[in-house]
């Protein structure tokens, strides 16, 4: 999955919870939104030092939230795991497994979140 499918599926499933997602559309948009955050971040400060900095940061954070989370939860599904495993990321070492998760391949076959995704279209 390219960057740009990537980011355009992760904002066509805006609040999608369910399904799967590949590890290539998770990271891609994971990049898209630390650029995101980056370009808000320079533009805040350019147009109205540190307190512009955090306003067009934060509303650049409160756009990606939701779809952030959505695609963590289905890249949580391709390993079967379920979406509610992101509330670890509240505890700094629940941090460790979820990157193991989110770095390891999905399962090949159906599991009880769905059939894999087709990368090849």
């Amino acid at each position: 999955m390219t960057f740009g499918r990537s980011v355009s599926v992760c904002f066509s499933k805006y609040a999608n919870f369910d399904d799967r997602a590949p590890r290539s559309e998770y990271w891609w948009f994971y990049l898209f939104c630390i650029l995101l955050q980056v370009a808000g971040g320079i533009l805040g400060a350019i147009s109205g030092g540190v307190e512009g900095f955090d306003i067009l940061s934060a509303i650049a954070g409160l756009f990606i939230t939701i779809p952030f989370l959505a695609v963590g939860a289905r890249r949580l599904h391709d390993t079967n795991k379920s979406g509610w495993h992101q509330l670890w990321s509240i505890t700094i070492i629940g941090m460790i497994p979820l990157i193991i998760w989110f770095c390891t391949e999905g399962t090949k076959e159906a599991n009880k979140f769905g059939d894999p995704i087709d990368l090849s279209s």
